[in-house]
């Protein structure tokens, strides 16, 4: 079965095939925000570590935000019945050094997903339904869940696959250090520059179509307005996330052709409503708060009316975003059209602050990554100053992704901002504030620990619900008790960009956003 990739991995190759013998080896440079904070693809569960670490390793199916995920590794599946699975895996394929693949490695990839220490988001909720794993044959792979889980080819598409033989008993380091970064991808790693780079090579031995690119280096350029200067230098090929104030420049620029569309990523801010005494609040005096006005459902709705959302889409974005009401887009499964747009309302807010019982405020710091979010600093300012306006002062603190997010596990913020990208509502609600549960890996990303026992019921009957209408009913009412208790504060979707230079490179977009030399057709 041809999927999508291979589909553009064919025509690449096909207009690369026409030219001359001779040509020069073709090289793209890739300039990004971010590179990923470990090459062990089981590490942390992030757009920049899934994004380039794809093309070291593949997974069974591929997710791209679309309504239906492509075969990769495995070439179909079926349900047998409600609770099993069975995956067709390709024949032939092998890892980049040699070694055959086998639906062995796939059952060795799953069970080694929660094992991983000091990770900062675990890939474990994808995993978790499956109870038992067995391979019929070295082809073949068949995964029983405990329940009813129709979405399974879903979530097993974000588990990348490594090899029992090559990979038993091998550490994060050994994979960062390179030792036994070999996959099953199109291209092979051969430097990895924590911060700043990782270079590829072609995988000879792939089992696809040819790689269009011989070589392929992400380049880590913080900056938004750096990054396009590398590329109007001819320091880069091709550029992601043209920051707002850019744009105009950078799509007026003849060299250059600029692509703009929606994405999936939502960023919100998450509110710590559940402690009784929370972090970084004084009262006006600067004396510590004895009790956390968070925990009000009144004080995380004044918070929200008070954000002028449109305001952050039009000033700081450019127009290149939406307001968000709820954490998924209008385009994902499982979005709730019921749910109304947030008002802007500052009034309103005040007087629920006061009904609270904090109408004089209070002073707190928040927090948010700076270069993880397109304009995330500038975003994290107005929100502080859209909260200073009703009378809680506000300090704004960005720090850099590299210690932020495990200062927000470890519950060192009061209030911080990121961002999620999910290709379905039930896998940004599972993700983020179904209660946190070590057991079953739910809620790997519920750093504040909300829990909300109705939220709950809905998000495990849906996941659970064979029709898939009723699975949208169910996650959208999930999603509305969610908005309703402002479990989560979500401000803007986002819009993905991307600039190259003309007629050298076109870059074929996808909802999940992701930098992926694959979906780069050489011209």
């Amino acid at each position: 079965m041809l999927t999508r990739r291979d589909g553009l991995l064919l025509a690449a190759s096909a207009m690369a095939a026409t030219r001359a013998a001779a040509q020069q080896p073709r090289r793209l440079r890739m300039g990004v925000g971010l590179t990923p904070n470990s090459i062990d693809p089981h590490y942390h569960n992030t757009g920049q570590n899934n994004s380039a670490l794809r093309h070291v390793f593949d997974t069974l199916c591929n997710e791209m935000g679309e309504a239906e995920v492509q075969p990769c590794l495995a070439e179909s599946w079926r349900m047998l019945d409600p609770t099993t699975w069975e995956f067709k895996l390709r024949p032939g394929v092998v890892f980049s050094d040699g070694t055959p693949f086998t639906a062995d490695d796939v059952i060795f990839s799953f069970e080694r997903v929660p094992t991983i220490p000091n990770s900062p988001g675990l890939f474990t909720p994808f995993v978790k339904p499956i109870v038992r794993m067995t391979a019929p044959d070295p082809h073949t792979l068949v995964l029983h869940t405990a329940a009813p889980y129709p979405t399974l080819p879903r979530e097993v598409a974000w588990v990348q696959i490594l090899s029992r033989k090559l990979h038993t008993g091998a550490s994060t380091d050994d994979f960062n250090s390179l030792k036994v970064a070999i996959g099953t991808g199109p291209y092979r790693i051969t430097r990895y520059v924590p911060g700043d780079s990782v270079e590829l090579v072609r995988n000879d031995r792939h089992w696809g179509p040819k790689p269009a690119w011989d070589s392929v280096t992400l380049k880590a350029v913080a900056n938004d307005s750096t990054r396009l200067s590398a590329l109007l230098s001819g320091d880069l090929d091709m550029m992601f996330r043209v920051g707002t104030p850019d744009l105009p420049r950078a799509q007026a620029d003849a060299r250059l052709e600029v692509g703009l569309a929606p994405s999936i990523e939502i960023v919100y801010l998450f509110p710590d409503s559940t402690r009784d005494v929370s972090v970084n609040m004084t009262d006006k005096a600067g004396q510590p708060l004895t009790r956390n006005p968070l925990r009000d459902v009144r004080v995380r709705r004044a918070l929200s009316l008070s954000i002028d959302r449109q305001a952050i889409v039009d000033r700081i974005m450019q127009k290149a975003g939406a307001p968000a009401n709820q954490m998924a887009s209008p385009s994902m499964e499982g979005f709730n059209p019921r749910i109304p747009a947030v008002r802007y309302d500052p009034a309103e807010a005040r007087r629920l602050l006061a009904e609270a019982g904090w109408a004089d405020g209070w002073k707190m710091k928040i927090n948010g990554p700076v270069g993880f979010i397109a304009n995330d600093d500038k975003i994290l300012q107005a929100v502080g100053s859209f909260f200073s306006r009703i009378g809680v002062e506000t300090e704004v603190e960005s720090v850099s992704p590299a210690v932020y997010f495990g200062k927000a596990t470890a519950r060192e913020y009061c209030l911080f901002m990121t961002s999620y990208s999910g290709p379905v509502a039930i896998g940004d609600l599972k993700a983020l504030i179904v209660t946190k549960d070590p057991r079953t890996g739910d809620g790997p990303f519920n750093r504040h620990l909300y829990s909300n026992a109705e939220l709950d019921r809905l998000v495990y009957a849906a996941q659970a619900a064979m029709d898939p209408a009723e699975r949208v009913r169910l996650t959208g009412e999930a999603m509305r008790v969610g908005m309703e208790d402002v479990a989560l504060i979500p401000l803007v979707q986002t819009m993905g960009s991307v600039a190259v230079r003309k007629g050298f490179v076109r870059y074929h977009s996808v909802p999940i956003g992701w930098a992926w030399a694959m979906l780069a057709e050489p011209l």
